[in-house]
């Protein structure tokens, strides 16, 4: 071992005519984690780098650019993630001049999942409509697969290295001037200021401005079961407070839980929970909750994983001094918090310090190590040549920030940099399985409930992990208030007139939850003038004693009005799957087929979805509808199908 010095920032070269604008559109965040190391790269090539959502961007923008590259996500049925809406909305309007982007030079890189029907679409989308608009593709685009064996590192990394060196040869350096290596540290985007004055605990409840702390609103932070639920006659938030607090949310509401039951037995391998939620009436009045919708929850993490994260980076005596962001030009996107903060805050509330480390998160810690074999192992990490060791060292045992900055124990970075260095906590989405508007008089608008399965598994280390959502949703307790955000489906399949269509459902586990909320629907509406088509409901699970979820509601509700069909998998010797039911009712799905039908299959495997869709192909065959296996794909591609998997 050799002790060195941490790693000092680069001065970037102010080079005229070099500047880059990297965009992305992004839903979990994966889009964006690409974005922000490919504008990394093009700063190590003195480019002046802009990183940004494609909505924080107006069109004309593009035009002030050397180059500009766009990593974007397709989401639902080939749809645009939702911060790149409002920007591919601007693309389409009808005034554009064909010309009017022809000095635009310009590449993209989609992430999407061949299950799906329509992969990579929005990427594709996206670049033809550029191209019409007479911008011109400097590097050919990528595409990555989530189903590749490497997923979408093994296409997005070679289109990395590729982009770089073409880049360097449409745009070499002046003589003298070499790219920023990879073992220098680059500028950091984030420098927070920490006061030297320690704040009391007890003090931290009101942030500046006028702004709540979460604290003060009886948020769960993790510490205990026991601190989770509100005091008996405690004194609830006000509602400037709370409207205070849904404003810093893009879509922002605040819930209160009613229930938090768990729906499977103690002793199955898997803890389902279905959760009640009030939505309270401050929301705004315009809100409109709608099947397949999904409420966005933001977890925390626990008081002991930010303890202990404080104690190996030495941070404990500052950890309550106040930090003022509004000192910032700008946030990281998703950070959500008042402008008067502390460290333990920010780490509780906003920096998910549990995540599995991206390279890019290996690569800043390495240039604050002492030790400099520390230095070297975490940069064999971050390099393509090295990625099998990245995965088996990272993303297959699920290893944890706060584990690897125990195991690399010279790396002390200033806590100043915790922006720069940390990811954010970003929302989980869940769909929504049951929609009720408030009765007259009540203090909420809204009661929804989610059916969730709590992440809990054993890795190749042998240790137990939970994700960071589930521990959250594990400690939530009746009374408690929830900070959450609304996400509207962008597939519209519910209302009147979609009612009146046939439906015939596919889903396995949890999935079933959007079509419980659709079922629902279908049913009130049918109480009536508005007479609902054909519903055929087909739900695959391991146990019918253990996970049939909502059988007791699909029990109660008239065989006329609903089918449903089973496949429990361990019930019996002979596995039975969801694919062979579909197909014991070969003649029923070719007939609902004939009456414009909509199929819809939800679930958490991309190989049920791919089974279930050849299913249905070989029922509209069968069924006498087609003759050959093409000519029913090509009906099917026709008819509605609408699939959500994760």
């Amino acid at each position: 071992m050799v002790v060195m010095e941490r790693d000092q920032p680069v001065e970037l070269a102010d080079l005229p005519g070099r500047a880059a604008l990297v965009l992305y559109g992004s839903e979990t965040g994966n889009s964006q984690d690409i974005a922000e190391e490919l504008g990394k790269m093009t700063q190590r090539l003195h480019f002046k780098t802009k990183v940004d959502e494609l909505n924080a961007v107006q069109l004309n923008e593009l035009l002030r650019y050397t180059l500009v590259i766009i990593v974007i996500s397709t989401t639902g049925q080939g749809d645009m993630p939702q911060n790149s809406l409002a920007f591919w909305k601007s693309l389409l309007r009808r005034k554009l001049p064909p010309g009017c982007l022809q000095s635009a030079r310009f590449t993209t890189f989609g992430l999407g999942d061949s299950s799906y029907p329509k992969f990579n679409w929005a990427a594709r989308k996206l670049h033809k409509r550029l191209e019409q608009l007479g911008a011109t593709e400097f590097y050919p685009r990528g595409e990555g697969n989530e189903q590749d064996d490497d997923g979408i590192d093994q296409t997005y990394l070679p289109w990395s290295i590729d982009l770089r060196t073409k880049i360097l040869e449409y745009h070499p350096l002046p003589p003298g001037l070499s790219p920023i290596p990879d073992t220098a540290l680059l500028p950091p985007k984030y420098i927070i200021k920490i006061s030297p004055v320690d704040t009391p605990r007890h003090s931290q409840d009101t942030a500046a401005e006028g702004t709540p702390n979460l604290q003060s609103l009886d948020f769960v932070t993790g510490s205990s079961a026991a601190a989770t639920s509100l005091e008996a006659g405690a004194e609830q938030p006000s509602q400037q407070a709370l409207q205070h607090l849904i404003s810093a949310v893009p879509d922002g509401l605040v819930v209160e839980v009613n229930s938090n039951t768990r729906v499977t037995p103690t002793e199955h391998w898997q803890d389902v929970r279905r959760l009640s939620f009030d939505i309270r009436h401050l929301q705004p009045p315009s809100l409109q909750i709608n099947p397949g919708d999904c409420l966005r929850l933001y977890p925390r993490n626990l008081s002991q994983d930010v303890d202990k994260l404080l104690d190996v980076m030495q941070w404990g005596a500052i950890a309550d001094n106040v930090v003022d962001l509004g000192t910032l030009s700008e946030r990281p996107t998703g950070l959500y918090t008042a402008n008067m903060t502390t460290l333990r805050r920010l780490l509780t509330e906003n920096l998910d310090i549990t995540a599995i480390p991206r390279r890019s998160f290996l690569e800043a810690i390495s240039h604050h190590c002492t030790d400099s074999d520390h230095k070297e192992r975490l940069l064999e990490f971050t390099k393509s040549e090295y990625i099998d060791e990245y995965y088996d060292y990272a993303t297959r045992p699920r290893r944890t920030i706060i584990e690897v900055l125990e195991e690399f124990h010279s790396v002390q970075f200033p806590p100043e940099y915790v922006l720069d260095v940390f990811p954010v906590i970003r929302g989980r989405d869940f769909s929504i399985a049951s929609i009720e508007p408030s009765e007259p008089g009540s203090d909420s608008s809204y009661k929804l409930e989610l059916l969730v399965a709590l992440v809990k598994y054993q890795t190749v280390l042998r240790k137990i992990r939970t994700g960071l959502c589930s521990r959250y949703i594990n400690l939530l307790a009746a009374g408690n208030a929830v900070l959450a955000s609304h996400k509207p489906s962008l597939t519209s399949l519910h209302g009147k007139l979609h009612a009146r269509r046939p439906l015939c459902a596919f889903a396995t586990g949890t999935g079933i939850a959007p079509i419980h909320a659709l079922i629902q629907e279908r049913l009130r509406y049918d109480d009536t003038d508005t007479p609902t088509g054909r519903t055929l409901l087909f739900f695959g699970n391991r146990s019918r004693g253990k996970d049939f979820f909502f059988a007791d509601e699909w029990a109660a509700m008239p065989s006329s009005k609903l089918e449903v069909h089973t496949a429990f998998s361990r019930d019996q010797k002979e596995k039975i799957y969801i694919q062979d039911v579909i197909r014991q009712q070969a003649q029923v799905v070719a007939d609902m087929a004939r009456e414009n039908v909509i199929f819809i299959v939800c679930g958490g495997s991309s190989k049920m979805a791919t089974a279930c869709r050849a299913a249905v192909v070989e029922c509209l065959r069968v069924g006498g509808l087609c003759e050959t296996e093409t000519e029913a794909e090509e009906m099917l591609g026709r008819l509605t199908w609408w699939q959500e998997i994760w």
